[in-house]
């Protein structure tokens, strides 16, 4: 009879905590345009010191929720060089439960995107990237998980810029259609199946406003969708430190390249599922953070491999060569003169040209490795000829000028200069002479371009000559024939 009596006692404390604890905590994690960068750069972030900070978290929340907002591939060599193998597998040793597509996962051909997600304990998350063949979708639109009862519907969409900055070759039979209307047409589905609703994106924060050359961000996202609780953000590389409300909605994301992590923490009312109050905490993974031992050992195998191959020295550079991305997608800058030459160099153009987007990274002055070569130009791109008319260089310009600053569209050129007046090309030169609108000219670009890239569709079209030549290769080799260089800004381009 006691023992009856004793259990009887413990259902009814159970009941009583139960039904005094009104609400429930969910604690989501998250990260944003990783972009290879599993190693500490400096002391600061990388996959083990994430580890190490995660599993602190576990240790007092293990129903934790933990979430990328895509963008894996393309920028850490070493990374690269193995294909992301490293960025994937020790995203699952992290834990993670899931991934937005990003657009940099279409840098390559869709079948190592294929082998990507075999590698992946995790899912990819896209409501909207259609087959166009099969009008069916490409990736899981969401999944749901449960945290102490609390049913989590988690919304994967990717920004619609990819038809645009990604390389046309490998989205060809792709539609990315508007995520903010695939988000409307889910969510009726999404508060049948959870409690609570949370979107994982991929399409940028933009405090500024729309903007037709990014597509639709996270706010107009919000501001059209008040169902969702949370957007878990990237695409922008926005560091917030705080989440920004939008109406109902909670918006946070953390920045780039494994530097930080997000901890967002909501109260959620177990009957009306509505998000009561939150928390929040940006874990900065400067040098104060050790490294997991777990994940070192891990990583440095493709590390080793990777040094092998990156670490041969090619040349030496005078300057430093600017490469960062505020400046290389609004105005003239040394790398992007150097890079279009070497364009210029191969093919004997007569006129060259290389959109910012697609220069990553500065390489310091002083010794130059093949390493730093790719992680300046981590993309592969070939070196492509084609012949335009100066009318066509003309439109090409001037789609550049208008381009709002920055804009990975801005283009680099080497072989003329001109001046943007009033978002127009304007005094446009080759060589010395004016640009002639009726005469022919050799025209070099990068096959991300030529394909119709960032908008120039004008290329698309045209009938071109690849020539084979990985344009990271070309510009070692362009440094081992010179030894030394040290290019400059010479007013190619000018803002007035």
């Amino acid at each position: 009879m006691k023992k009856y009596f004793n259990q009887l006692l413990l259902f009814t404390l159970v009941f009583i905590f139960w039904g005094c604890s009104s609400s429930v905590e969910v604690v989501i994690l998250h990260t944003n345009d990783h972009h290879g960068y599993c190693w500490s750069i400096d002391g600061k972030g990388g996959l083990a010191k994430q580890m190490t900070v995660i599993k602190e978290l576990r240790k007092k929340h293990p129903n934790l929720l933990l979430l990328s907002a895509g963008d894996i591939n393309t920028g850490a060599t070493e990374s690269d060089i193995n294909h992301a193998e490293p960025s994937f597998k020790g995203m699952n040793l992290l834990g993670f439960h899931a991934m937005a597509v990003g657009n940099h996962e279409f840098d390559n051909a869709l079948s190592q995107l294929r082998v990507q997600e075999e590698w992946s304990d995790f899912i990819f998350l896209s409501a909207n990237i259609y087959d166009k063949n099969t009008n069916q979708r490409m990736f899981a639109p969401y999944i749901i998980k449960t945290v102490d009862g609390i049913r989590v519907g988690i919304l994967g969409l990717t920004t619609e810029e990819t038809q645009f900055v990604a390389n046309m070759k490998y989205i060809k039979d792709l539609e990315f259609r508007d995520p903010v209307l695939e988000a409307k047409k889910l969510i009726p589905e999404l508060k049948q199946k959870s409690d609570i609703i949370i979107a994982v994106t991929h399409m940028g924060y933009y405090p500024e406003g729309p903007d037709p050359s990014h597509g639709k961000g996270d706010i107009v996202l919000a501001s059209e969708n008040p169902e969702i609780a949370v957007i878990v953000g990237g695409h922008s590389h926005t560091l917030l430190p705080q989440p920004v409300k939008v109406r109902n909605t909670v918006l946070v994301q953390a920045y780039q390249y494994a530097k930080n992590l997000g901890d967002l923490r909501l109260k959620i009312d177990r009957k009306s599922f509505q998000v009561k109050k939150y928390t929040y905490e940006m874990h900065d993974l400067n040098e104060k953070v050790v490294e997991d031992p777990e994940m070192v050992s891990f990583l440095d195998p493709y590390l080793q491999k990777a040094k092998i191959f990156f670490d041969e020295k090619v040349g030496e550079s005078k300057v430093d060569l600017i490469g960062e991305r505020e400046l290389v997608r609004s105005q003239e800058t040394n790398l992007g003169n150097l890079i279009t030459d070497v364009f210029r160099e191969v093919t004997k153009a007569d006129i060259a040209l290389q959109n910012g987007g697609g220069i990553r990274a500065s390489i310091g002055k002083g010794k130059i490795s093949f390493g730093d070569i790719k992680r300046a130009f981590p993309f592969n791109n070939t070196i492509v000829l084609t012949q335009l008319t100066g009318k066509e260089v003309l439109e090409l310009l001037n789609r550049s000028a208008s381009l709002p600053r920055p804009a990975g569209g801005f283009l680099h050129v080497s072989g003329l200069s001109f001046v943007i007046d009033k978002n127009q090309a304007k005094n446009v030169k080759v060589g010395r002479k004016p640009l002639q609108l009726d005469k022919t000219y050799r025209v070099a670009t990068n096959d991300f371009t030529a394909n119709g890239g960032d908008g120039y569709e004008l290329l698309k079209n045209k009938t071109r000559t690849d020539t084979g030549f990985v344009f990271s290769t070309a510009l070692k080799n362009y440094l081992l024939a010179r030894k030394v260089i040290s290019p400059k800004i010479e007013g190619r381009i000018r803002i007035q």
